[in-house]
């Protein structure tokens, strides 16, 4: 099974799973990574929402605040800019309700895209909007479902992704065949601008970044066979202004993905590319990778390949403070198999140098209690998954979920904040 796939079900299950927060300040993981636990005794599903325009994040997700109960809420998590909590929020009804994205808008408020665990015959998501201190405005906006159930991915400030998982396509004729779906553009009022109808943006990997003129997204150009991801940008009402496919650049390879794509700041853009290996029977897939710039009219400026020796997927990339940071993972989520390798370069593309994060459950003492209790034979694995780079004031912080597996059965949940160490740290 691949990274991508396997990456889509765990964030799937991390909707599914319920763990309700409270922020407490962790130690050192192993020696080099810091750590703050952001669960405690009740489990809580933490994804990031958005940075607000001072500084402070918004973690979003679902909460189950009593122990025992299936039924979770809700939940929303302002930390400042050093993790400190600002506010926190966790809606009152018991409806296994749960935030899935958040942008902050033009007009101050926070929107945020809520949903359920069993979504309703004639509804998908909600829209609900917050002041910036944790308030509902009381404002909401149904968003009904269309031929199958709706998920969401991204949100700007003026713009919603829909997916509809009822409106299947297929596209490629080859090992990468693969099925994509209906993609729309909806405001912040509900009312749909566009219908994607050769583009899929995910559903879970994908980026939309907004612009004064437009939206820039990675997605899959359905027009081609092989259904590589391309970069394209397009005006607010989603017509086409201009489409980048990026180009082979390893002899082992046949397609180019623009896995991630992040602004620069000189008004281009930094993609991730990833080149997929395609498997001899009985091996596991291989990647290669590049970091790619872009100006801002999509032309390819540079392409480098220094400090992608890895055959691990390409998966995380952030910018900030003039430098770029770009993480690594394999097949395997046990982290003894799975080194969280971190390739760092400046934004000229110049590789830094590697660094490695060492995970335990230094940071988590319910996970150690656990997995120190004799399991009479039982096989038992610590795994990690990490969803987001984030940048604070004291550098890059990896948002990630840490769950410990017993008998094939995962029992025990907890989430976290990681701060990335840089190669003159290792």
């Amino acid at each position: 099974m691949s990274i991508r796939t396997k990456g889509k079900e765990i964030i799937l299950r991390a909707l599914l799973l319920c763990l309700c927060a409270m922020l407490a300040a962790g130690c050192a993981c192993a020696e080099k990574t810091e750590g703050v636990n952001l669960s405690t005794d009740r489990r809580n599903t933490i994804l990031y929402g958005t940075t607000l325009a001072d500084g402070r994040i918004l973690l979003v997700g679902r909460s189950r605040e009593v122990p025992g109960e299936d039924a979770g809420s809700a939940w929303l998590l302002c930390l400042n800019p050093d993790r400190t909590v600002s506010w926190e929020y966790t809606d009152d009804a018991k409806d296994d309700g749960y935030f899935a994205c958040a942008a902050e808008l033009e007009d101050g408020t926070i929107g945020l895209v809520s949903g359920t665990m069993v979504q309703k015959p004639d509804s998908a998501y909600a829209l609900r909007f917050f002041t910036t201190d944790g308030k509902p405005t009381g404002k909401e906006v149904n968003i009904p479902r269309r031929k199958g159930p709706v998920t969401v991915q991204n949100a700007t400030k003026s713009r919603i992704q829909l997916v509809d998982m009822g409106g299947i396509r297929k596209a490629g004729e080859n090992q990468y065949r693969s099925v994509h779906f209906d993609n729309y553009l909806i405001d912040w009022d509900g009312n749909e601008i566009a219908f994607l109808e050769d583009f899929d943006l995910g559903p879970f990997d994908g980026d939309m970044i907004e612009e004064a003129d437009g939206l820039v997204m990675n997605g899959y150009e359905l027009q081609n066979f092989d259904a590589s991801k391309a970069v394209r940008k397009t005006d607010l009402q989603g017509n086409l202004i201009w489409e980048t496919r990026l180009e082979c650049v390893w002899p082992d390879t046949t397609r180019a993905d623009a896995e991630r794509i992040i602004p620069a700041g000189d008004g281009g853009y930094i993609v991730l590319q990833v080149e997929p290996v395609y498997p001899k029977e009985d091996t596991d897939w291989e990647y290669r990778g590049a970091l790619v710039k872009l100006d801002r009219d999509g032309n390819i400026l540079w392409t480098r390949t220094e400090g992608f020796e890895f055959t691990d997927r390409g998966q995380l990339l952030v910018m900030d403070g003039g430098k770029i940071a770009a993480t690594f993972t394999n097949n395997s989520f046990k982290v003894e198999d799975n080194p969280r390798r971190i390739a760092w370069f400046d934004e000229n593309g110049k590789f830094l140098g590697n660094a490695e994060m060492e995970f335990g459950t230094e940071n988590f003492p319910e996970l150690k209690r656990l997995n120190e209790k004799p399991t009479s034979g039982i096989e038992e694995s610590l795994n990690f998954y990490g969803n987001r780079i984030i940048p604070m004031e004291d550098g890059m912080w990896m948002l990630g979920d840490f769950w410990l597996v017993q008998a094939e059965k995962e029992e025990y949940y907890n989430s976290g904040l990681f701060r990335i160490p840089e190669p003159s740290e290792k």
